[in-house]
C-alpha cells in the first residue's frame, strides 16, 4: 500500500476530481470546533509555493496570528490572507477525525491547480514540522485529494 506522499507524486493535479468525503461534516468544522492543542486541532499551516517554505504552528488559533505575522510580512499591518495568497502562500490545518490524521488545504486559494509533486513536498514538510503521521490530504470540505477511487 502506497503512503500519502507516494500517491501524491503520481497525480498531475490533486485539485482535479475528488475522492470520497472522509471528514464530516467537513474539515473546517472538524478542526475549528476544537481549541489549539486539543485532540481534533493539531495545527495551522502556511506553504509558500515559489520558495517551498512551510510555516506550522500547533498553538496558533488562526492563520493571521501574531507568530505568522512576524514570519510573513506580506500579511500586512492589518492581517489579510488575500495578500498572502496573491504572494503565493496557501494554507490549511492539521486535524484528527475518527482516528484519521489529515491535513486540509483551502481549495479556493489554489485557482484549481496544485501539482501532485508540490502537494507531496508540502505534506512531507508538514509531517516533519507537525511530527504527525498525516494519512490524508483533503480540501476544506473533507474530500480526499489523493484517493480518487
Amino acid at each position: 500500500m502506497k503512503d500519502l506522499i507516494e500517491k501524491l507524486l503520481l497525480i498531475p493535479n490533486v485539485m482535479e476530481g475528488r475522492g470520497d468525503q472522509i471528514i464530516f461534516p467537513n474539515a473546517i468544522v472538524a478542526t475549528h470546533s476544537a481549541l489549539p492543542g486539543e485532540p481534533d486541532n493539531l495545527g495551522v499551516w502556511w506553504y509558500h509555493l515559489p520558495s517551498k517554505t512551510m510555516l506550522y504552528s500547533a498553538t496558533a488559533e488562526t492563520h493571521i496570528d501574531r507568530e505568522f505575522q512576524e514570519q510573513m510580512p506580506v500579511l500586512g499591518r492589518i492581517p489579510n490572507k488575500i495578500l498572502a495568497n496573491k504572494a503565493g502562500w496557501i494554507s490549511g490545518r492539521v486535524g484528527i477525525y475518527n482516528g484519521i490524521i489529515f491535513a486540509f488545504v483551502y481549495a479556493h486559494e489554489l485557482n484549481g491547480s496544485l501539482p501532485g509533486p508540490v502537494a507531496a513536498d508540502c505534506i512531507a514538510q508538514l509531517k516533519k514540522a507537525s511530527q504527525h503521521n498525516i494519512e490524508h490530504l483533503t480540501d476544506e470540505d473533507g474530500f480526499d485529494l489523493a484517493d480518487k477511487s
